[in-house]
């Protein structure tokens, strides 16, 4: 399976509130950096992620001796355990000192490890991105994993995509909820370029209780988050696959059932991974691939991966996460 891979993710070392490193399954692992060495791929080490690992960030960057603790802590796992570079998964900066803190962090990072990757993960829509210094980060990245997914779940109020490619009609906030708007805005407004932008493809989607799109829902799903693998069981059981010509993704109905089910499949992923070449963008990620891994392949990866290998067999083939 490393051959499907350039980068891979290690998810994550999150900070304590005491400024010491809490991690994650496995982490930190010299097994698996080896591994991945062995057969040509690189490791980043990632920061935070979206529990409360995430939001202690703001409150260990406001004092100076926890702050000077998680780095330190973080740089030693670095070259201890043979990680390529680091992953910036903050989400996310709430205010201007969050913004300034996050500047301060990366530069850090990058005065201590010259030499290594920096890359960072950020939500597609702009309300989320808004603390973003995107000036002063340009600079320190090598480039930035857009999350071009959750553009619906069950914080909002009607059921969406969750990873639509393009707008999808009759959607009241389509026009910016979607992967190729997500990407125009870090590219066009934010001012990265493309060659510092990964597309996110999701091994996973949401499902919502409602019995068409963009209507209403009747509260939160009992299965709000649905991997790849469990999409496959619903199928078997009845489920009936459906397409959206418009947002290019497909989605789940079962007759009798008021719900849908939005989720990524091998044709919206190839589209994706086309799609994502087309524009020039640096490269695709997933998010997490321990979902669509079946019989020693990571089928939507796989799927994603061959029109962009296919454009040309140089080709760069970003991060996925383990």
């Amino acid at each position: 399976a490393y051959g499907q891979f350039t980068h891979l993710a290690h998810a994550f070392a999150s900070p304590r509130l005491d400024g010491s490193v809490g991690g994650d399954g496995n982490l930190p692992s010299r097994d698996l950096t080896d591994r991945a060495h062995a057969a040509g791929v690189k490791v980043l080490l990632s920061l935070g992620g979206g529990g409360a690992g995430s939001a202690h960030f703001a409150a260990v960057m406001r004092d100076p001796a926890k702050a000077e603790r998680f780095i330190a802590e973080t740089v030693a796992l670095v070259h201890e355990y043979g990680y390529d570079g680091l992953d910036c998964d903050w989400e996310f900066p709430e205010d201007e000192e969050g913004a300034a803190n996050l500047v301060k962090l990366v530069a850090e990072y990058r005065k201590r490890l010259p030499a290594t990757l920096l890359t960072m993960a950020v939500n597609a829509g702009p309300w989320y991105a808004r603390w973003f210094d995107h000036e002063r980060l340009l600079p320190l990245f090598d480039f930035l994993n857009v999350m071009c997914y959750d553009f619906h779940g069950p914080w909002g109020d009607h059921a969406g995509h969750n990873a639509p490619l393009h707008p999808a009609p009759g959607d009241p906030d389509g026009a910016t909820m979607n992967t190729a708007a997500g990407m125009t805005f870090w590219n066009e407004v934010k001012r990265f370029p493309k060659e510092k932008l990964v597309v996110g493809i999701p091994s996973y989607g949401r499902s919502f209780l409602a019995a068409r799109w963009h209507e209403k829902t009747a509260g939160k799903s009992p299965r709000e988050y649905v991997s790849w693998k469990t999409v496959r069981g619903l199928l078997a059981e009845g489920w009936r696959r459906e397409w959206d010509a418009a947002a290019q993704v497909p989605f789940l109905t079962k007759p009798g059932a008021a719900e849908l089910i939005s989720y990524e499949d091998e044709e919206s992923a190839a589209r994706k991974g086309a799609w994502a070449r087309a524009q020039g963008y640096r490269g695709i990620f997933f998010w997490e691939i321990t979902q669509d891994h079946l019989d020693g392949v990571h089928v939507l990866v796989a799927a994603a991966r061959r029109p962009w290998v296919g454009w040309s067999r140089s080709s760069r083939l970003g991060p996925g996460i383990e």
